[in-house]
């Protein structure tokens, strides 16, 4: 196994305590205008994380920020109003999702209860929380 290191989950890992999107998540980031600035990125035809600098990803091509599974997390709830959280219960984790008209309302939009997202892992968790928090946000053009 490489430095990368792919965990049972299907998730690449720089170390033991970062998760990074998988790739296919970083592309639709990409298409949600995900632009932060992260210091990996998917090279997009084999797959694999490198390190690069912003330059390379915005004027190279052929590459797509790699954010860990919390900055990713952070971003949907700081730019796109949406709230992922991860509730442990009896060794699975449920996965609910709250999309906010507005940044201070408390009414939800949106709500995916637990019965479609049963995950083993947090991580696995964060990442299909992810997954369908961006494939709502694309589906509205938002």
């Amino acid at each position: 196994m490489d430095s990368y290191g792919i965990s049972k989950n299907g998730l690449k890992t720089m170390n033991t305590h970062e998760s990074y999107v998988s790739l296919e998540t970083a592309k639709m980031l990409k298409q949600a205008g995900f632009d932060w600035e992260c210091p990996q990125a998917y090279d997009i035809m084999d797959g694999d994380i490198c390190n690069v600098s912003p330059w390379d990803v915005e004027n190279l091509g052929g590459f797509v920020y790699a954010p860990t599974l919390e900055v990713a997390q952070r971003w949907l709830r700081e730019v796109k109003n949406c709230d992922i959280y991860v509730t442990p219960t009896n060794g699975l984790y449920f996965v609910h999702i709250r999309k906010y008209l507005e940044p201070v309302e408390t009414k939800c939009e949106y709500s995916e209860y637990p019965n479609k997202f049963v995950c083993h892992t947090y991580e696995e968790a964060q990442e299909a929380g992810i997954k369908k928090a961006l494939e709502i946000i694309l589906e509205k053009g938002e």
